[in-house]
């Protein structure tokens, strides 16, 4: 199922913004509630170090992406 989007703005214009404004708008403009409702699921073991939040790991990921 493809979900179409509207231009927030355009590639060049994303291509002129520096590096940190530009990962922070974009994932600003993005909606993670029903990605992570899909990621979290409650763990029945409660052993070990707490797990880094979900949306944390989402926004690390999506920078990853944009810097490669």
């Amino acid at each position: 199922m493809n979900i179409r989007q509207r231009c927030i703005f355009s590639f060049e214009d994303a291509m002129k913004m520096q590096p940190k404004s530009r990962i922070e708008k974009i994932i600003d403009t993005l909606d993670f509630k029903p990605v992570i409702a899909k990621l979290h699921q409650p763990d029945g073991n409660k052993r070990g170090p707490k797990p880094y939040p979900t949306c944390a790991m989402l926004n690390a990921l999506i920078a990853m992406r944009l810097e490669n």
